[in-house]
């Protein structure tokens, strides 16, 4: 067993070329706990990353919002620049656990530990998030889509760092939401978890982004659905074929919290939801 504690990003990525294929870089470690009890922990030796202090930001920059993988969710979900912009997110990371695990959960321990309940996971995707990872001389970004390949499994090599997430900042004209199904309201993994966006002129809809969480080895998109409603003027008639196509792109299964059924059945019901919710909100505005 070892334990590292750099203080920066380049310190942090040779100790990663010399010996990450041995070491679990951790930051709020509200997951590890967890994972030790299930028998789950692969790695027993640590990067401690929650002294970097390159890696704690959230900024507007170039067209994007850029924000540090050691962002808190109560630090994102209480941004006001997160709240105008990207309310889909500010709302995915406020439903994560209690106040003590968003003032100390970070947002990039919730990327990659790569869970296909993490509640952020969703927003990322409808936001069209993408993700920098760094390794010594060498920084890519990748999108968020094509991150995750599997429950706890993702392409960041071990010699790689996760060192910001962007996306670019959302028009007033859209509608973004996240909305999620627990074994209760608070403290709770997601049964099903929904986020959505879109351009809402009136009661039509533009440029539609859907994402779904635990319904699969990792979060969704429903291309289908997605098509089938751009450009829709939304009616009664729409919503219901809408909610019926999303049910024919998720692959759940039946767990101890739920049944394949079930989370077929709601990931309809959440998409009526945050529809109605979206229209009504653009009435209003």
């Amino acid at each position: 067993m070892a334990y590292y504690r750099p203080k920066t990003v380049m310190e942090a990525l040779m100790i990663l070329e010399r010996e990450g294929d041995r070491l679990r870089p951790v930051a709020g470690c509200t997951d590890i706990s967890v994972l030790k009890e299930e028998k789950k922990l692969d790695r027993h030796s640590f990067l401690d990353l929650s002294y970097i202090k390159e890696l704690k930001f959230i900024e507007e920059r170039d067209g994007y919002i850029y924000i540090g993988p050691l962002s808190t969710h109560g630090e994102i979900a209480g941004l006001d620049l997160i709240n105008q912009k990207a309310n889909v997110l500010a709302s995915a990371c406020a439903s994560v656990g209690s106040p003590q695990v968003r003032n100390r959960g970070t947002i990039g321990g919730n990327i990659c530990h790569a869970s296909p309940s993490g509640d952020s996971i969703p927003a990322l995707y409808t936001l069209n998030a993408e993700f920098r990872l760094e390794s010594k001389g060498k920084s890519r970004f990748v999108k968020a889509s094509d991150f995750f390949t599997g429950p706890g499994k993702t392409v960041r090599t071990d010699q790689e760092l996760l060192t910001a997430i962007r996306f670019k900042p959302l028009e007033n004209t859209y509608f973004s939401d996240f909305i999620k199904l627990g074994q209760r309201k608070a403290l709770a993994c997601a049964k099903v978890s929904m986020a959505f966006c879109a351009n809402i002129t009136g009661n039509k809809l533009e440029d539609v982004r859907i994402s779904l969480g635990a319904v699969a080895p990792t979060v969704v998109r429903t291309p289908k659905t997605e098509e089938y409603l751009n450009g829709k003027e939304i009616s009664d008639e729409v919503v219901k074929e809408a909610c019926e196509i999303i049910t024919t792109e998720v692959t759940p299964i039946t767990d101890l919290r739920s049944t394949d059924k079930y989370r077929r059945q709601m990931a309809g019901v959440l998409l009526e939801k945050l529809i109605n919710k979206g229209v009504k909100n653009a009435v209003v505005s």
